[in-house]
């Protein structure tokens, strides 16, 4: 006798039951629960009647679950009047009825699982079509969302005893990020975010301190996955070689770190590649099983499949779940905004992208050039929710930047002493140098804002900027200094600014 697909049609009618009897058992399940979830066609019949009633509103009972079946032709499909007083007659309780209707969709899955394993082995099996684009297409078709409930409910003094007996969230590169949290690290091109990004990888997969004494690392070693879209091979060997010696730098070996980049046989970009890049990372975390997961950088991975900052959300939001599901450590790079220079303090919007990926860290630093010394660099906090900030404007943490090690053949930052980020940012020779920048940084600031989907009038530039002067003032100012500039634009019609195509930097 030939074996029917797994069902459970005694729990399907206890579920249709409790919803039919019992007014508030259908909020229970209407969130997950869905017609195509049942085996048997009457009961999707009824559950889609008892919908239908929910969405216009009216009550859920035997009464009016019969006549809507009435008005769908479907009463006699279904057996009558008596198969649903048969339905409620089966229930003795609804307190159960969410875990009844999560073994029906468990058994639901199970049916479309083999279905679609019995379609794609009789396509393997004659070889009708691309074996990797099948692999691949199955995969998508069995790959289920548990229906979980979105919320957890708690008591605060339970959560307290709770988080006392949770694993201590220790430095991880010291004060900057701890064990747990998602970090945003940010810099503009040219002031060694990869290098730094590398030197963490390379102490937390070894157990060392990625500065020691300074950035301290209370963690045993690790496995790290690095998703490095930065440097080629060529970059790293230059890096990480004393040319004179030949000497090489050990670092520890892909069971323990591991560097994921782009291959040059991957073409399809518009193809949705930002889908394909969220399953791509969790098959290598699944793999893998790492414990800091560093993505350098988020720009590569949302600049190739669309300049919409909703691309950036959406990875963010992906990246976040499955730090909580795999229990991970996240640290995302990013770039600056553009006109970030030297005249400048490091602020927190100055990473591309803050406004909107701000909700999703934990903690947030960034790196900028000293103006005393092009090999000078300094680290400057932002945000940490689990630790007291001590690198901010008055102690940024400055740094050279250069082949270090007992053979010269790391390039990496070394301590040089903690200092006032004053002492780093170039001072303007003169009053109308001072006015050019501030100028510079009101057009800045609104294009910025703006691009960020934030209307940005005069008066907000004034508060943003510190404008001592008149609303007119600076409005002439702007225009006269874009007209000139060849770094903008002004649309005088629409009275908007721009970065110019062909000079924006």
């Amino acid at each position: 006798m030939e074996k029917e697909l797994p069902h459970a049609l005694p729990l399907e009618e206890a579920v249709l039951g409790a919803v039919i009897q019992d007014k508030n058992a259908f909020s229970e399940v209407k969130r997950f629960l869905e017609p195509k979830h049942f085996y048997s066609n009457a009961n999707k019949e009824i559950y889609t009647s008892v919908i239908a009633l929910s969405d216009k509103s009216l009550p859920v009972d035997i009464l009016t679950v019969t006549d809507n079946l009435k008005f769908r032709k479907k009463l006699t499909e279904i057996g009558g009047p008596y198969y649903l007083v048969g339905l409620t007659n089966r229930v003795t309780s609804a307190a159960n009825i969410e875990y009844h209707a999560r073994i029906v969709i468990q058994k639901y899955e199970s049916r479309v699982g083999i279905l679609h394993a019995a379609n794609y082995l009789k396509k393997l099996y004659h070889e009708d079509g691309d074996v990797f684009d099948l692999r691949n297409k199955l995969s998508d078709k069995m790959r289920v969302q548990s229906p979980k409930s979105m919320f957890i409910e708690s008591d605060m003094n339970q959560d307290i005893e709770d988080g006392i007996h949770m694993p201590e969230m220790h430095n991880m590169v010291g004060p900057l990020l701890l064990k747990g949290q998602v970090g945003f690290f940010f810099g503009a091109p040219g002031t060694g975010k990869s290098g730094l990004a590398v030197q963490i990888a390379d102490a937390v997969s070894k157990g060392n301190d990625v500065i020691p004494g300074i950035l301290s690392n209370a963690c045993d070693p690790m496995r790290v996955l690095f998703l490095d879209f930065e440097l080629t091979k060529k970059n790293i060997s230059n890096r990480y070689i004393n040319k004179e010696t030949g000497s090489k730098y050990e670092f520890a070996d892909k069971t323990m770190l591991k560097r994921l980049s782009i291959s040059p046989d991957f073409l399809d970009y518009d193809k949705g590649v930002a889908k394909i890049t969220q399953t791509e990372i969790e098959h290598q975390i699944l793999m893998f099983k790492p414990e800091l997961v560093i993505v350098d950088n988020i720009t590569f991975l949302t600049s190739e499949s669309s300049s919409d900052n909703n691309i950036a959300i959406q990875l963010m939001k992906k990246l976040v779940s499955y730090k909580l599901k795999y229990d991970l450590t996240l640290l995302v790079l990013a770039h600056t905004i553009k006109g970030v220079n030297k005249f400048m303090p490091l602020e927190a919007s100055h990473m591309a992208g803050a406004s909107q990926l701000e909700q999703f860290c934990d903690a947030k630093f960034g790196i900028k050039t000293s103006a005393l010394d092009d090999s000078m660099k300094y680290l400057k906090q932002f945000k940490n929710r689990d630790e007291q900030m001590t690198m901010l404007d008055n102690n940024v943490l400055v740094m050279e930047y250069g082949k270090h090690g007992a053979n010269l053949n790391f390039l990496s930052f070394k301590h040089l002493q903690f200092e006032r980020e004053t002492v780093h940012i170039m001072v303007p020779e003169n009053d109308e140098q001072a006015m050019d920048n501030m100028i510079m940084k009101a057009i800045e600031t609104r294009i910025e804002q703006e691009a960020g989907g934030k209307k940005c009038g005069y008066g907000t530039l004034i508060k943003l900027i510190g404008w001592k002067r008149s609303k007119q003032n600076l409005i002439n100012k702007m225009k006269d200094y874009a007209a000139t500039s060849p770094r903008f634009e002004f649309d005088d019609e629409a009275h908007t600014y721009k970065y110019s195509e062909s000079n924006p930097f």
